[in-house]
């Protein structure tokens, strides 16, 4: 919230709320930046699972070679 504030040169909470419910628009940009599309997969089951059988499995064993 703080950069879409910026963005309008916003300074108070209260001046960005009352900006919200004036631009229908703004509310969906805002909702589309907290709902970040790089964290999509892990509400993606089978994007997840490969994440769990292939990805996590390396990084932990790659982790326990480099540690002395």
């Amino acid at each position: 919230m703080q950069r879409r504030m910026l963005l309008y040169k916003l300074e108070r909470l209260q001046d960005y709320a009352q900006y919200l419910q004036q631009n229908p628009v703004e509310v969906k940009a805002l909702s589309e930046e907290i709902l970040i599309h790089v964290t999509y997969f892990f509400r993606d089951p089978e994007a997840f699972q490969l994440l769990k059988e292939r990805v996590f499995p390396t990084i932990t064993q790659n982790s326990a070679i480099l540690q002395p």
